[in-house]
């Protein structure tokens, strides 16, 4: 029996699996390691905060070897643990993105601007096109290797919406993370400015969270697909996000068995208000699909009584960080 492990895809490919490898057609079963889910990653840090926990998972995804800088710095703040992993002259994963795409690939430039898009909001293939100046008939090409080789890309659709509405994501977290402010601020910190590229970075964190907390809440739901939450029996077949071309979006979309679960995600510094209960009933009706639907509020800070209240009254599902953490323990 031989065994081939390595990290490098490339190097694979070239020794078992393109058409030109020796061992081509000798290969009896290939296993590509993912990086860990948001449910092993918690095991890594188990004493640590719940809010702490998910703000590292966001900028630093599920890859081991990430974390065993990240580990060395635990009980420090989120600020400490960035500057020493990625944003110092000589930190260990400040230019780890590049370094692998360069192992990899060729024409670096065009993946670094078609990442760089992505992260900047530019989901489309028009709109990533727009952005890196590469047309729009080649975009396929990048794209396919960067989801098909390395996994760093991801396209949905939206679930009970068009076909054709479509939208690329980068699917690692630290990699979203590095393209979304370390790539662009790469001059600054040649130049040893890592103060204004930190000020940076916690000013729009917050906002970036936001997403990879939603991805968090899906995993979730994925996890507890059949089983019960809340008094809930909860069963689908599909899930993701929901969204249409006039900018309306809803962060939590599935259904299956007769039913669509529909919710909004909210990792915000206030409690949730009835506002967004019924802005989600409104957005609800631009939906198409037949059924029950099941509304959910998940917030980081929980919400107001008014809005328990309006939930209780209607029957909802709604979760705080503490309900979450409950949630995964019990997996």
């Amino acid at each position: 029996m031989l065994v081939l492990v390595g990290s490098s895809i490339g190097m694979m490919r070239n020794a078992a699996l393109s058409g030109t490898a020796p061992l081509y057609g000798r290969v009896t079963s290939t296993i590509k390691l993912q990086p860990l889910d948001y449910r092993s990653f918690r095991h890594f840090f188990s004493g640590m905060d719940e809010v702490k926990k998910a703000q590292l998972y966001a900028i630093f995804g599920g890859t081991p070897y990430y974390l065993e800088f990240v580990k060395k710095y635990e009980t420090e703040d989120i600020r400490t643990i960035i500057h020493e992993t990625v944003l110092k002259k000589g930190a260990p994963l400040q230019n780890e993105p590049l370094n692998l795409l360069q192992m990899e690939l060729k024409e670096i430039a065009r993946y670094n601007s078609i990442l760089s898009a992505i992260s900047s909001g530019k989901h489309t293939f028009k709109e990533i096109s727009d952005y890196s100046g590469i047309e729009t008939s080649k975009i396929s090409y990048y794209i396919d290797n960067l989801s098909r080789l390395l996994d760093l890309t991801v396209a949905a659709d939206p679930v009970g919406g068009k076909k054709k509405s479509g939208r690329y994501a980068i699917k690692d977290n630290f990699f979203r993370f590095w393209y979304r402010f370390i790539f662009k601020n790469h001059a600054a910190l040649e130049v040893s400015t890592t103060d204004i590229v930190m000020n940076m970075i916690m000013e729009h964190l917050n906002n970036y969270l936001a997403f990879a907390f939603e991805d968090i809440v899906r995993e979730l739901l994925v996890h507890y697909n059949g089983r019960t939450i809340k008094g809930h029996s909860i069963k689908f077949s599909t899930i993701g996000a929901w969204w249409n071309r006039t900018g309306d979006e809803i962060d939590i979309c599935a259904s299956g068995d007769g039913k669509m679960y529909l919710g909004e995600v909210k990792w915000t510094n206030r409690q949730v208000g009835c506002n967004v209960a019924r802005q989600l009933v409104k957005k609800s009706e631009m939906v198409r699909g037949s059924g029950e639907r099941i509304f959910m509020l998940v917030s980081r800070t929980g919400f107001t009584d008014k809005c328990i209240r309006y939930m209780d009254e209607n029957d909802w599902i709604y979760l705080d960080m503490k309900d979450i953490a409950v949630m995964f323990r019990q997996l």
